[in-house]
């Protein structure tokens, strides 16, 4: 299922890139294919990011580099973008990916500290701006300084 929606994911950054080419005079063809990558990457990790990077480059080399609706590329230049793409594409995506997994694995570590406050952090963070103020928490072993 995650490899179905990345390919959906590079199938609506398709539609975009055809709109957007009608009415700008620039060519955002490997920036908008990496937006599927790093949503697949964290949303469904590194394989479906390969998926989108993949289909990524075959679509723009398709649609977008002549000769168009094929997928033989007349300009080298073209054939290094596409290769250069794959390459930032695959990179973006783990790094992506190994920050989710990161950022889930520093959430339940601080729920298993504090309960607590972890659970409240993220809504009141987005709130209102970080303003650190330093509380003392104690425990049976050591003494924790939390910001707040």
């Amino acid at each position: 299922m995650p490899a179905v929606a990345a390919l959906a994911l590079v199938w609506l950054a398709t539609i975009a890139l055809v709109v957007i080419k009608q009415f700008a005079a620039f060519d955002p063809i490997t920036l908008i294919y990496i937006l599927p990558v790093v949503v697949a990457a964290t949303q469904w990790g590194i394989v479906a990011a390969i998926i989108a990077a993949i289909a990524g480059a075959a679509a723009a080399d398709f649609f977008f580099f002549p000769p168009l609706y094929s997928f033989w590329i007349r300009d080298p230049q073209n054939v290094v973008d596409l290769i250069l793409f794959l390459v930032v594409a695959v990179v973006t995506g783990d790094l992506a990916a190994r920050l989710k997994k990161e950022a889930l694995s520093l959430s339940r570590r601080c729920k298993t500290i504090f309960p607590t406050r972890c659970a409240i952090a993220p809504r009141s963070l987005q709130s209102r701006p970080v303003i650190r103020i330093p509380h003392t928490v104690r425990s049976s072993r050591r003494t924790f300084a939390v910001g707040l």
